[in-house]
């Protein structure tokens, strides 16, 4: 069960700073891919990095540790980029029951 108040922290995680979510998602695609940072661009499409369904699972889980909500799995195919990932995000209306 979530408390207002975890949720009121994940907001300002997200809302607060786009950037470091960039960050977060720019460096777990580095991990789970297995890449080099310089080959992750921001505007560039996932597909592009070879994103399958399992990596896109790892990024999801990773998001949803940190961001301390549920998040869809398949917002990766939603929202194509790092940036409409992260816009999406800060922008509140990714909340899971």
């Amino acid at each position: 069960m979530r408390t207002k108040e975890k949720d009121a922290g994940s907001a300002r995680v997200a809302q607060g700073n786009r950037a470091e979510l960039v960050a977060f998602i720019r460096n777990t695609l580095v991990s789970v891919l297995e890449t080099s940072p310089e080959k992750i661009a921001t505007n560039a499409p996932f597909e592009q990095f070879g994103l399958d369904s399992v990596a896109a699972i790892d990024l999801m889980s990773a998001l949803s540790k940190k961001l301390q909500r549920n998040l869809d799995p398949t917002l990766p195919y939603k929202y194509s980029t790092i940036d409409l990932l992260s816009d999406h995000l800060t922008e509140g209306h990714d909340r899971q029951p």
